[in-house]
């Protein structure tokens, strides 16, 4: 029988391969002329939400408003694909 991932992962062991993960990022203008790194907020949307959620309106005023890059992405498990 096969160790759970997080007993493989307590031991050390190394993932390693590709997974490909839709996402969405916001940038606001002032991030490319902030005088200094902005800050980042990852998202993460409710049960059975989507990533893209990341984009709506309320959170992209306030990735403006706070001069943050905001990014989501499908949750696994939790997401409206996996329902």
């Amino acid at each position: 029988m096969s160790k759970p991932l997080a007993a493989k992962l307590a031991e050390g062991t190394v993932l390693q391969g590709t997974y490909r993960i839709p996402f969405t990022a916001i940038v606001p203008a002032c991030a490319y002329t902030a005088p200094a790194p902005v800050g980042m907020v990852v998202y993460g949307h409710g049960l059975m939400g989507k990533g893209e959620q990341a984009a709506s309106g309320a959170i992209r005023d306030t990735a403006v408003d706070l001069c943050m890059v905001v990014v989501g992405t499908d949750m696994r498990g939790m997401s409206t694909p996996d329902g």
